[in-house]
Protein backbone atom coordinates (compact mmCIF):
# COMPACT_ATOMS: atom_id res chain seq x y z
CA UNK A 1 0.00 0.00 0.00
CA UNK A 2 1.31 3.44 -1.00
CA UNK A 3 1.63 5.87 1.89
CA UNK A 4 1.32 9.55 1.02
CA UNK A 5 1.09 12.52 3.36
CA UNK A 6 1.64 16.23 2.71
CA UNK A 7 0.29 17.75 5.89
CA UNK A 8 1.73 20.83 7.58
CA UNK A 9 4.24 18.82 9.60
CA UNK A 10 5.61 17.07 6.50
CA UNK A 11 5.83 20.28 4.49
CA UNK A 12 7.56 22.09 7.32
CA UNK A 13 10.04 19.24 7.85
CA UNK A 14 10.97 19.10 4.16
CA UNK A 15 11.31 22.83 3.72
CA UNK A 16 12.99 23.60 7.04
CA UNK A 17 15.65 20.91 6.70
CA UNK A 18 16.30 21.82 3.06
CA UNK A 19 16.46 25.51 3.93
CA UNK A 20 18.91 24.87 6.77
CA UNK A 21 21.19 22.91 4.44
CA UNK A 22 21.07 25.61 1.77
CA UNK A 23 21.93 28.23 4.39
CA UNK A 24 24.99 26.25 5.50
CA UNK A 25 26.11 25.95 1.88
CA UNK A 26 25.56 29.67 1.42
CA UNK A 27 27.79 30.35 4.43
CA UNK A 28 30.35 27.92 3.01
CA UNK A 29 30.26 29.73 -0.33
CA UNK A 30 30.96 33.05 1.38
CA UNK A 31 33.86 31.52 3.32
CA UNK A 32 35.22 29.95 0.14
CA UNK A 33 35.54 33.25 -1.69
CA UNK A 34 36.78 35.06 1.41
CA UNK A 35 39.60 32.54 1.71
CA UNK A 36 40.38 32.70 -2.01
CA UNK A 37 40.58 36.48 -1.65
CA UNK A 38 42.86 36.21 1.36
CA UNK A 39 45.23 34.04 -0.66
CA UNK A 40 45.54 36.35 -3.66
CA UNK A 41 45.67 39.48 -1.47
CA UNK A 42 48.58 37.95 0.44
CA UNK A 43 50.59 37.53 -2.77
CA UNK A 44 49.39 40.66 -4.63
CA UNK A 45 49.60 38.84 -7.94
CA UNK A 46 47.10 39.87 -10.64
CA UNK A 47 46.53 36.44 -12.28
CA UNK A 48 45.46 35.00 -8.92
CA UNK A 49 42.85 37.72 -8.50
CA UNK A 50 41.64 37.21 -12.08
CA UNK A 51 41.33 33.47 -11.48
CA UNK A 52 39.15 34.06 -8.42
CA UNK A 53 36.97 36.55 -10.29
CA UNK A 54 36.40 34.06 -13.10
CA UNK A 55 35.26 31.44 -10.57
CA UNK A 56 32.83 33.96 -9.05
CA UNK A 57 31.41 34.67 -12.52
CA UNK A 58 31.10 30.94 -13.26
CA UNK A 59 29.19 30.42 -10.00
CA UNK A 60 26.77 33.30 -10.60
CA UNK A 61 26.10 32.38 -14.22
CA UNK A 62 26.80 28.82 -15.39
CA UNK A 63 26.21 27.10 -12.06
CA UNK A 64 23.10 29.17 -11.39
CA UNK A 65 21.64 28.33 -14.81
CA UNK A 66 22.41 24.65 -14.48
CA UNK A 67 20.94 24.25 -10.99
CA UNK A 68 17.77 26.14 -11.99
CA UNK A 69 17.37 23.98 -15.10
CA UNK A 70 17.93 20.83 -13.07
CA UNK A 71 15.24 21.72 -10.53
CA UNK A 72 12.77 22.58 -13.26
CA UNK A 73 13.42 19.21 -14.88
CA UNK A 74 12.36 17.63 -11.58
CA UNK A 75 9.25 19.82 -11.34
CA UNK A 76 8.22 18.81 -14.86
CA UNK A 77 8.98 15.12 -14.33
CA UNK A 78 6.57 12.38 -13.28
CA UNK A 79 8.52 12.12 -10.03
CA UNK A 80 7.81 15.61 -8.72
CA UNK A 81 5.66 15.93 -5.61
CA UNK A 82 2.89 17.62 -7.57
CA UNK A 83 2.81 15.06 -10.38
CA UNK A 84 2.96 12.05 -8.05
CA UNK A 85 -0.10 13.37 -6.22
CA UNK A 86 -1.79 14.24 -9.51
CA UNK A 87 -1.26 10.76 -10.95
CA UNK A 88 -2.70 9.25 -7.79
CA UNK A 89 -5.88 11.31 -8.18
CA UNK A 90 -5.19 13.44 -5.12
CA UNK A 91 -6.37 16.62 -6.85
CA UNK A 92 -10.01 15.63 -7.22
CA UNK A 93 -11.24 18.12 -4.64
CA UNK A 94 -13.02 21.05 -6.28
CA UNK A 95 -10.90 23.69 -4.57
CA UNK A 96 -7.64 22.14 -5.83
CA UNK A 97 -6.11 22.88 -2.43
CA UNK A 98 -3.89 19.80 -2.56
CA UNK A 99 -2.42 20.85 -5.88
CA UNK A 100 -1.84 24.40 -4.62
CA UNK A 101 -0.03 23.08 -1.55
CA UNK A 102 2.22 20.78 -3.61
CA UNK A 103 3.02 23.49 -6.14
CA UNK A 104 3.74 26.03 -3.40
CA UNK A 105 6.19 23.65 -1.71
CA UNK A 106 8.04 23.03 -4.97
CA UNK A 107 8.17 26.74 -5.72
CA UNK A 108 9.50 27.41 -2.21
CA UNK A 109 12.24 24.79 -2.65
CA UNK A 110 13.26 26.31 -5.99
CA UNK A 111 13.29 29.82 -4.53
CA UNK A 112 15.33 28.67 -1.55
CA UNK A 113 17.91 27.05 -3.81
CA UNK A 114 18.27 30.22 -5.83
CA UNK A 115 19.33 32.15 -2.73
CA UNK A 116 22.74 30.54 -3.36
CA UNK A 117 23.13 32.91 -6.30
CA UNK A 118 21.43 36.09 -5.09
CA UNK A 119 24.20 37.53 -2.95
CA UNK A 120 26.75 39.46 -4.97
CA UNK A 121 30.28 38.13 -4.63
CA UNK A 122 32.46 41.20 -4.12
CA UNK A 123 36.20 40.71 -4.46
CA UNK A 124 38.80 43.28 -3.51
CA UNK A 125 41.21 44.51 -6.18
CA UNK A 126 44.89 44.11 -5.58
CA UNK A 127 46.84 47.29 -4.95
CA UNK A 128 49.95 46.34 -6.85
CA UNK A 129 50.74 43.48 -9.20
CA UNK A 130 54.12 42.07 -8.33
CA UNK A 131 56.12 39.35 -10.03
CA UNK A 132 55.56 35.86 -8.65
CA UNK A 133 58.45 34.75 -6.50
CA UNK A 134 56.40 32.29 -4.42
CA UNK A 135 55.76 28.62 -5.03
CA UNK A 136 52.91 28.74 -7.55
CA UNK A 137 52.07 25.07 -7.06
CA UNK A 138 51.72 25.52 -3.29
CA UNK A 139 49.46 28.53 -3.76
CA UNK A 140 47.16 26.64 -6.09
CA UNK A 141 47.11 23.73 -3.65
CA UNK A 142 45.75 26.24 -1.13
CA UNK A 143 43.12 27.25 -3.69
CA UNK A 144 42.17 23.62 -4.30
CA UNK A 145 42.08 22.78 -0.60
CA UNK A 146 39.72 25.70 -0.09
CA UNK A 147 37.45 24.43 -2.88
CA UNK A 148 37.47 20.93 -1.40
CA UNK A 149 36.52 22.29 2.02
CA UNK A 150 33.51 23.88 0.38
CA UNK A 151 32.68 20.61 -1.38
CA UNK A 152 32.83 18.81 1.98
CA UNK A 153 30.20 21.20 3.33
CA UNK A 154 27.94 20.39 0.38
CA UNK A 155 28.52 16.64 0.80
CA UNK A 156 27.78 16.77 4.53
CA UNK A 157 24.49 18.57 3.96
CA UNK A 158 23.66 16.08 1.21
CA UNK A 159 24.23 13.21 3.63
CA UNK A 160 22.13 14.89 6.33
CA UNK A 161 19.17 15.30 4.00
CA UNK A 162 19.53 11.77 2.69
CA UNK A 163 19.41 10.52 6.28
CA UNK A 164 16.15 12.43 6.83
CA UNK A 165 14.72 10.96 3.65
CA UNK A 166 15.73 7.39 4.50
CA UNK A 167 14.18 7.74 7.93
CA UNK A 168 10.80 8.88 6.59
CA UNK A 169 10.42 7.40 3.10
CA UNK A 170 8.91 4.08 4.24
CA UNK A 171 6.03 5.82 6.00
CA UNK A 172 5.57 8.58 3.42
CA UNK A 173 6.60 8.03 -0.18
CA UNK A 174 6.55 11.73 -0.95
CA UNK A 175 9.95 11.72 0.73
CA UNK A 176 11.16 9.65 -2.23
CA UNK A 177 10.19 12.51 -4.55
CA UNK A 178 11.90 14.95 -2.20
CA UNK A 179 14.92 12.66 -2.34
CA UNK A 180 15.03 12.99 -6.14
CA UNK A 181 15.26 16.77 -5.78
CA UNK A 182 17.98 16.54 -3.14
CA UNK A 183 19.95 14.08 -5.25
CA UNK A 184 19.95 16.14 -8.44
CA UNK A 185 20.63 19.49 -6.78
CA UNK A 186 23.41 18.35 -4.48
CA UNK A 187 25.01 16.09 -7.09
CA UNK A 188 25.03 19.05 -9.46
CA UNK A 189 26.67 21.27 -6.83
CA UNK A 190 29.32 18.65 -6.11
CA UNK A 191 30.05 18.26 -9.83
CA UNK A 192 30.42 22.01 -10.17
CA UNK A 193 33.03 22.11 -7.42
CA UNK A 194 34.91 19.51 -9.47
CA UNK A 195 34.52 21.89 -12.41
CA UNK A 196 36.01 24.69 -10.28
CA UNK A 197 38.97 22.47 -9.44
CA UNK A 198 39.45 21.82 -13.16
CA UNK A 199 39.48 25.56 -13.77
CA UNK A 200 42.07 26.00 -11.03
CA UNK A 201 44.32 23.42 -12.64
CA UNK A 202 43.98 25.10 -16.03
CA UNK A 203 44.70 28.49 -14.48
CA UNK A 204 47.79 27.10 -12.75
CA UNK A 205 49.11 25.64 -15.99
CA UNK A 206 48.48 28.86 -17.89
CA UNK A 207 50.10 31.10 -15.28
CA UNK A 208 53.04 28.72 -14.87
CA UNK A 209 53.63 28.82 -18.61
CA UNK A 210 53.23 32.57 -19.09
CA UNK A 211 54.03 33.95 -15.65
CA UNK A 212 56.98 35.99 -16.92
CA UNK A 213 54.54 38.20 -18.85
CA UNK A 214 52.60 39.09 -15.71
CA UNK A 215 51.79 42.61 -16.84
CA UNK A 216 49.84 41.30 -19.84
CA UNK A 217 48.38 38.20 -18.26
CA UNK A 218 45.39 39.70 -16.43
CA UNK A 219 42.70 40.31 -19.06
CA UNK A 220 44.10 37.59 -21.33
CA UNK A 221 43.81 35.00 -18.55
CA UNK A 222 40.28 36.14 -17.75
CA UNK A 223 39.15 35.83 -21.36
CA UNK A 224 40.65 32.39 -21.93
CA UNK A 225 39.48 30.92 -18.64
CA UNK A 226 35.98 32.28 -19.18
CA UNK A 227 35.74 30.49 -22.53
CA UNK A 228 36.99 27.25 -20.98
CA UNK A 229 34.55 27.59 -18.07
CA UNK A 230 31.66 28.07 -20.50
CA UNK A 231 32.67 24.89 -22.32
CA UNK A 232 33.00 22.79 -19.19
CA UNK A 233 29.69 23.99 -17.76
CA UNK A 234 27.85 23.33 -21.01
CA UNK A 235 29.30 19.83 -21.30
CA UNK A 236 28.43 18.63 -17.80
CA UNK A 237 26.44 15.44 -18.32
CA UNK A 238 23.49 14.76 -16.05
CA UNK A 239 22.25 11.69 -17.94
CA UNK A 240 23.39 9.52 -15.03
CA UNK A 241 20.57 10.90 -12.89
CA UNK A 242 17.75 10.61 -15.41
CA UNK A 243 16.76 7.26 -13.90
CA UNK A 244 15.68 9.15 -10.79
CA UNK A 245 12.66 10.36 -12.71
CA UNK A 246 11.45 6.81 -13.32
CA UNK A 247 9.22 5.19 -10.74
Amino acid sequence: MIKINLNDQVRDAMFTNYSDSIEKIENGLESFFEEMQNIYMTHQYSPLQKTTQILADVWNNQVNDQISTTIRSWIDSESSIENILKNMGAFDDQSNESQKVAKALQDDLLEETQTLFEKEIKLSPITESVSMSKDLKAIFEDFTNTANQFKNIISTQHENLQSLISKNAEDNQLYISFGYLVKIVFSALELQIDNINNQLQEAHDMIAERGSSAQNLGSDTASTLSQESDGNAANTDFSDIKHLFEH
